[in-house]
């Protein structure tokens, strides 16, 4: 059985860094992997304050009634 080396891989063996591998980029894909996961603290935190009276979103009605008792918008 013979495998071949992909055209992409140079002879020497050498790995070859992926393009566009700049700090520019990497940066703000590493600061989205670490604070994502907290917007999904915050949602379910948000969802626990409003259902914190037993109310609950399982049907139109009750959602409307949740949103109903919810702060009022300030002027």
């Amino acid at each position: 059985m013979e495998t071949s080396v992909p055209s992409s891989v140079p002879p020497s063996g050498d790995v070859l860094a992926p393009a566009g591998s700049s700090p520019t980029r990497s940066l703000p894909l590493a600061l989205a992997l670490f604070s994502a996961p907290w917007g999904f603290v915050v949602a379910n935190g948000a969802y626990a304050w409003a259902t914190r009276a037993g109310g609950g979103d399982g049907t139109g009605a009750e959602a409307l009634a949740l949103a109903a008792a919810g702060p009022a918008p300030r002027s």
